[in-house]
């Protein structure tokens, strides 16, 4: 996954309603060992999840960039696995959230 990439994945949580509400002064790209977790609520839907993303360097390590990201579950163990161009299926995941 690439800045855009994420920019676009950030973009279609907020046409769906979702906002990232980590705790106050909180950085939403920290990362602690291989996870990246995204505390998300929408008022829409009187309702909260969990995002948890996992990013693993090319030789297996920890890594803190975001085109290490490989895919993501939400708190019901839902997956979406980043490929190129899967816009669809990050749709669908956002829409089951």
């Amino acid at each position: 996954m690439n800045d855009e990439e994420m920019n676009r994945f950030m973009n279609l949580l907020l046409e769906h309603g979702w906002r990232v509400r980590n705790t106050a002064g909180s950085d939403i790209f920290h990362v602690s060992g291989f996870e990246m977790v995204w505390e998300l609520t929408n008022e829409d839907l009187y309702t909260t999840n969990i995002l948890t993303f996992f990013i693993i360097g090319d030789l297996g390590q920890p890594s803190t960039k975001i085109k290490d990201i490989i895919h993501v579950t939400d708190k019901n163990n839902n997956q979406l696995i980043f490929t190129k161009n899967n816009i669809i299926d990050q749709i669908n995941f956002i829409e089951n959230l």
